[in-house]
């Protein structure tokens, strides 16, 4: 679907299994109420035929990553945090989220509308949501960013309601990123859907202060 000249070089030499929508079509769909180019969907039925068909499996290199940690959590009680923004600098995006609790997930918010998805309009969630602060850099005269994120550096975790400072650290591209609080124990997410918003390092957030 598109991507630098640089990042397509470390798909291949970093041998990251490779999708390319303009020959393995059958693998996508275009909403063609959305413009383009954020308008690229797949499914659980497209990656099944690609694995049935093979077609990727020259590019496909043989590993294992472990899972996140996950526990049930229940929603929040006390020292609470209800909405969280993110904003994009210079100021040319901003999301946000929202805590329902009779949920237990954090709706999203772009640019202040609730944010939906597919035609039956169902609104975009998620049980736990992470803020990974990266340093970026422009690396040509397009604009084009270059974001580290193998190294580490600060997140916050939101999830069931609560907020975890603490930080992030990915050593290798074949290893997951993982997150960790302020005694250096991996932070354990709510079972559901995970929203890594990585955010530049001179990008803006703000959160509400906790409710007792």
């Amino acid at each position: 679907m598109g991507g630098s000249p640089e990042a397509l070089d470390r798909i291949a030499q970093d041998g990251v299994r490779d999708v390319n929508e303009f020959f393995h079509a059958k693998a996508f769909w275009r909403d063609q109420t959305r413009s383009a180019p954020h308008n690229v969907y797949t499914s659980s039925d497209q990656w099944e035929y690609i694995n049935m068909n093979r077609v990727a499996a020259a590019s496909a290199a043989s590993s294992s990553v472990d899972s996140w940690l996950f526990e049930q959590k229940e929603p929040c009680q006390f020292s609470c945090v209800s909405n969280m923004t993110f904003t994009y600098i210079p100021r040319v995006y901003e999301a946000s989220w929202s805590y329902d609790a009779s949920q237990n997930v954090y709706q999203r918010y772009d640019e202040s509308a609730k944010m939906y998805k597919g035609e039956e309009g169902t609104p975009v969630v998620a049980s736990t949501v992470v803020l990974q602060r990266v340093p970026t850099e422009v690396v040509d005269a397009v604009g084009r960013l270059s974001l580290e994120t193998i190294s580490e550096g600060d997140a916050i975790v939101f999830t069931a309601g609560t907020m975890t400072n603490g930080t992030w650290k990915k050593d290798a591209v074949s290893q997951r990123t993982r997150f960790f609080d302020g005694n250096q124990q991996e932070i354990s997410f709510t079972p559901g859907k995970v929203w890594v918003q990585v955010l530049p390092s001179d990008a803006s957030y703000s959160f509400d202060d906790p409710v007792q």
